[in-house]
């Protein structure tokens, strides 16, 4: 699923949506001018880690999930976080630690 999220005197942010083959969802959002950003959002990556904030270069993202393993979300998320920082697509020691996680971990309750 791919949307524009409207925001008052600003920019749209988009947002992207995924479920996967056994019932994942993923959900990331990017925002242009991501001034509102604060440091304090930052608490959103705290225990039971549902959602991570971060900014990139003149973006900010957000992304979240919905009844997936704790572990599994982690690796996901950080794995998005570090390909926005290179500006690259995910490398092959990502995309290799992604599988072998996806292979042991369980299916989502969502």
């Amino acid at each position: 699923h791919v949307a524009s999220v409207r925001r008052p005197s600003r920019a749209p942010a988009a947002l992207v949506g995924y479920r996967g083959t056994r019932g994942c969802k993923v959900s990331l959002i990017v925002v242009p001018e991501p001034d509102g950003f604060t440091d304090e959002m930052a608490a959103f990556e705290a225990p039971p880690k549902r959602g991570f904030f971060w900014r990139a270069g003149e973006r900010g993202y957000v992304v979240f999930a919905e009844g997936m393993a704790e572990s599994r979300f982690s690796l996901i998320a950080r794995s998005i976080r570090e390909a926005s920082l290179r500006h690259l697509p995910l490398d092959t020691g990502a995309r290799k630690k992604l599988a072998e996680n996806r292979a042991k971990s369980p299916p989502c309750r969502a």
